[in-house]
């Protein structure tokens, strides 16, 4: 199973041509919001997820993983 990968995302905003408010206004969220998504404190929706690789210029493949718990991520 393949899941949103905030470790993916930190990569990407870790190159000095992104700046994190630049990126939050672009995809339409607060830098605090998009900030949480990075550190993994929140999950972004499908549309947020579509926005962040239109802006970061990459697939959405490239912001997922997979999942190294499967059993505990559905069974908690």
């Amino acid at each position: 199973m393949r899941v949103f990968s905030h470790r993916r995302l930190s990569d990407f905003l870790n190159d000095p041509k992104y700046k994190m408010s630049g990126v939050a206004l672009s995809v339409g969220i607060s830098p605090s919001g998009l900030a949480k998504i990075r550190r993994g404190e929140s999950v972004p929706s499908a549309n947020v997820v579509a926005a962040l690789a239109r802006v970061l210029g990459c697939q959405l493949d490239e912001l997922f993983e997979e999942a190294e718990h499967y059993s505990e991520v559905v069974n908690g």
